[in-house]
This record gives C-alpha cells, structure tokens and sequence, in this order.
C-alpha cells in the first residue's frame, strides 16, 4: 500500500531496439532490423516481476508491425504494465517534419501497438528527446493525455558531439537532420516539473522525464551506470542527492531506463558504442537494483500513465507553458 508521506515516482522504458540505435548512428545494417528483444524482452520481464514493478513501454511502432517481434509485446497486458507511443520510424529528428507528417507517424504507431499489445497509448514521447510545436499539436490531435518527451538538461548538444564526432557513422550528407539530434542548451530553461503546453488544439499535459533539480544534468539510469563504471560510491551519491533535491522540491520525479540497462557487452555486440556496453550483465542487473531499492525507500513507485492520470484530475498546482 502507498504511504501518505511519500512522494510518487514513475518508471517508463524506451523500447528503442537495436536497429533503432544503429539508425542513429548512421550504420546501415539498422536497415535489416537487427533485434535484441529475444535477449533482452525475457531479462527487463523478469528484472520488473523480481522487484514488484509496473511501468510504462515506451514502444516503437516499426517493431509493433513486425510479426517476428509481437510476440513479446503480448507478455506486458497480463503483466501489468502500461504501454506510451514512442513514434513509429523512431528518427529523433522527426520534429523536422510538418504537424500532417509527425500525425500520420505517431498515428501509424498507435495502430501498430494497440493491435501487437491490445494496450491502449496514451501518452507519447519523442525518439531522443525530439519534440516542437508541430509535435506537440500533433499529440494533443490524437488525443492522448500527456506527452513526455522533454529533458531539460544541458548535456543534449554534448550527447549529440559524441554521436557526431565519436561514435556516428555517417556521411556529411546525414549531418544536417541531426543538428537537432538530443536538443539544445536551451532545453534546461524549460520546467522540470509537470506543466501544460499551450497547443492549437487546447492545453496538453507535459510530465519531463526527471533531471537533477538545480544542476540539470540527467537522473535517467542509463546515465547513473555511465558513472558507477568510474566510481560506483560517486554514481550513489549522485542518486542520493537527486533524492534529496527532488524531496527539497517537492518534486514526484519521473525516471526512465532503456534496454541497454539490462544488457551487457557479450550480449550486444553491435551497441558497443553505446555508454556503458563495456559493463556485463550481472553489473548492470546488481547495480539497477540498487537504484530500484534505494528509490523505493523514498518514493511510491507507479507508471507513467498512472503518474500523468493523477496529474490531470489534479491541475491545480500546474502552470501553462508557450514555447
């Protein structure tokens, strides 16, 4: 049962496959969808059910639609777990396009998850954090209850260094569209906190995913284990302290954790470019579950979609945001 004296916190999970990844970093085998859901579906479902959680799938579309993948979308309904649209080609330059194109995206996905999980989306959330006005206008369009593809952290630009400059594979000729890629500077300005978009078709609920109040460098998991391959004392001090700063705040943080988390580098050969694959498995189960722990000794876990349902019954602390 919840405890009155604690805040809630929401767990979501970007599906984002391995094709997904390599997409991004401009390697052309992302078009033959290589995918990791067959190593990585079983150990996420079990991690969840050991430690008593329910979250919410952020999934992609283009999965959805793949026969050879459906099978495990249909696992999450009888397991309890929520399901959000995390668009359909999952190209984090998507907010590029016109509001008719973005729609006709995040449309095509909600079809292709309704049918592959029989869960209903109701809330969307950019691939690599992209969102602009067309994006947002083109959620509230569809209906859904909050979009969750903001974070307001200065460290974008520096991701989007390291996939240009270190880890990307492509040609000069890819650049243009990903000059975009993770955000700017700017994004720190935005909220921290829940809010309303104001929209051309009326207000939309924003949930943030969760940075370290004040700082706003990222809470997100995968940065957490970034940091413990370096200290883990210092990865759970940082914890600790975005605890103790989103409590000061009065802050119910929304926290969000991706399937490399789960995997390690004999196990995704192909993602060794992404931060932390030089860890195994074993670590990287041992140390999420510390954070899980030490979370829920301070927060009552809930999903995302419960998160934002709560927020919009409850309005009355929420302010509207232009862009």
């Amino acid at each position: 049962m919840p405890l009155a004296n604690k805040l809630t916190l929401s767990i979501s999970l970007d599906l984002d496959n391995t094709w997904s990844y390599l997409k991004i970093r401009g390697d052309s085998t992302w078009k033959e969808f290589p995918s990791h859901f067959p190593i990585s579906f079983p150990i996420i479902l079990d991690f969840l059910q050991s430690h008593q959680l329910k979250i919410t799938f952020f999934i992609v579309g283009q999965d959805a639609e793949m026969q050879v993948d459906r099978v495990w979308f249909e696992k999450l309904k009888p397991s309890g777990h929520d399901v959000g649209n995390h668009s359909f080609h999952h190209e984090p330059w998507m907010q590029q396009q016109s509001e008719g194109i973005i729609f006709d995206e995040i449309n095509k996905a909600h079809m292709a998850i309704v049918q592959a999980s029989g869960l209903v989306p109701i809330g969307f959330r950019g691939p690599g954090f992209s969102h602009s006005l067309g994006m947002l206008d083109a959620v509230k369009k569809m209906g859904y209850l909050y979009d969750t593809s903001l974070l307001a952290t200065t460290l974008g630009p520096i991701a989007r260094l390291y996939y240009r400059f270190w880890a990307g594979k492509y040609e000069p000729a890819e650049s243009e569209k990903r000059n975009v890629l993770f955000g700017s500077f700017s994004n720190a300005f935005f909220p921290n906190s829940p809010f309303f978009w104001k929209t051309s078709h009326g207000n939309l609920l924003e949930v943030p995913v969760t940075t370290m109040p004040f700082f706003r460098t990222p809470i997100h998991v995968s940065y957490l284990i970034w940091l413990s391959q370096f200290s883990k004392t210092a990865a759970r001090c940082y914890l600790k302290m975005c605890i103790n700063f989103c409590k000061m705040c009065k802050l119910s943080p929304s926290l969000l954790l991706h399937p490399p988390d789960f995997l390690g580098a004999d196990d995704l050969p192909a993602l060794s470019f992404f931060p932390g694959m030089n860890l195994t498995r074993d670590y990287k189960l041992t140390f999420v579950g510390e954070v899980i722990q030490e979370l829920k000794n301070h927060f009552n876990i809930i999903t995302l979609n419960e998160q934002a349902e709560h927020l919009q019954k409850h309005p009355e602390h929420l302010k509207e945001h232009s862009r």
